[in-house]
């Protein structure tokens, strides 16, 4: 069974744009969260925390599960990828591949952060920071 999570809080750090369609992000249980027990950080390569996996019906989006819902059912630590984003949340899909192959990829994807929109396929050269607004 696929597994869809809701990512909030994202205006609190660094916005949305970080957290496009197809972008891999890192959730890692916060156990010792003092305001939520079953609180589960976002992560991404560079910036650190970017969100919270939501935890409430006024956070979660339908049909996504909420982080207490998830929380015994993945481990430490868990991937999943973005699928899209609204103006206040972002949907994703917990990636059930090994830990060892989704962390390669992770590490992969995070030399290819700022091409942000990507399939994930190609990747901006790493001396040419340029962007293709730049080209006009």
């Amino acid at each position: 069974m696929e597994k869809y999570i809701t990512v909030t809080g994202a205006s609190y750090y660094y916005g949305m744009k970080p957290l496009c369609a197809g972008v891999v992000i890192k959730c890692v249980k916060e156990p010792g969260n003092e305001y939520d027990g079953e609180a589960i950080r976002v992560e991404m390569p560079y910036l650190g925390l970017v969100g919270y996996v939501a935890n409430s019906p006024r956070t979660c989006a339908n049909g996504t599960m909420s982080a207490g819902r998830i929380y015994d059912t993945v481990g430490d630590s868990f991937f999943a990828r973005v699928l899209f984003t609204t103006q206040t949340k972002v949907i994703a899909r917990v990636l059930e591949a090994a830990a060892a192959d989704i962390e390669e990829m992770f590490d992969e994807l995070s030399r290819t952060f700022y091409a942000c929109g990507t399939s994930g396929d190609e990747a901006l050269p790493e001396d040419d920071a340029s962007s293709p607004e730049d080209e006009r």
